[in-house]
């Protein structure tokens, strides 16, 4: 009977089932005919001055240049701070943004805790084209530099004892990602085939109930009164 009943939905609601078969194929042509993403990830290290004592600025570690990459990445987010992840590793692409750029000091601590152990900022960038994720790079590195002077004009460091950044690998990879298609399009074909019928149980006459039904509930209304 839920079969039949359901079969009947459909046939009274063919309208909906053929906009839903519609609007999938068109989603299903879209994820086709994308094209995917570009993609890059470049950690930035901020060095500190090289001297007697700390001839490899790389080799340098301190909570100073830690706490100045936070101010860095502070300034640069302004209020709108990223949002903390379980995964340090997690990317961009994967925050499901298909455009943007994104810069943080790596927390490796956990829920309660946190733990910034390197003077790294994490600089990623998402973008359709190759050229545009390499020019909204340039604009985000350029601007971590221009950030740090600031800071440091500001407190009156002397030129020799400045703090330098130092690009891990220049120029960054660009990668193109373009996903799974065909699982994509099982995906989609899955998803708006239970919109479609949901839509159709949504919109169309609800099932009739059986005979019997409606005789069981006509005897407990008779033995209730």
């Amino acid at each position: 009977m839920v079969i039949a009943d359901l079969w009947r939905s459909v046939r009274r609601g063919w309208y909906v089932v053929v906009a839903g078969v519609v609007c999938t194929t068109l989603a299903g042509f879209y994820v086709l005919e994308h094209d995917g993403v570009y993609y890059s990830r470049v950690d930035v290290i901020l060095m500190a001055p090289s001297s007697a004592l700390y001839p490899n600025s790389l080799a340098t570690t301190s909570g100073d240049l830690i706490q100045t990459a936070g101010i860095v990445e502070t300034v640069l987010n302004g209020t709108d701070q990223p949002r903390k992840l379980a995964e340090t590793s997690a990317t961009l692409v994967g925050r499901g943004e298909l455009r943007g750029s994104l810069v943080v000091l790596p927390d490796t601590g956990g829920q309660w805790a946190p733990n910034f152990n390197r003077q790294v900022l994490d600089v990623q960038v998402v973008g359709p084209t190759e050229e545009s994720v390499r020019a909204e790079q340039a604009r985000v590195l350029g601007r971590i530099d221009e950030i740090l002077e600031e800071i440091q004009d500001e407190t009156g460091v002397a030129a020799v004892n400045r703090i330098t950044t130092e690009v891990a690998v220049d120029p960054p990879t660009v990668h193109h990602l373009t996903g799974e298609p065909r699982r994509a399009l099982v995906m989609t074909a899955l998803l708006g085939g239970g919109l479609t019928l949901g839509a159709v149980l949504l919109v169309g006459p609800r099932p009739r109930a059986s005979r019997r039904g409606r005789q069981e509930r006509a005897g407990v209304s008779v033995g209730a009164g």
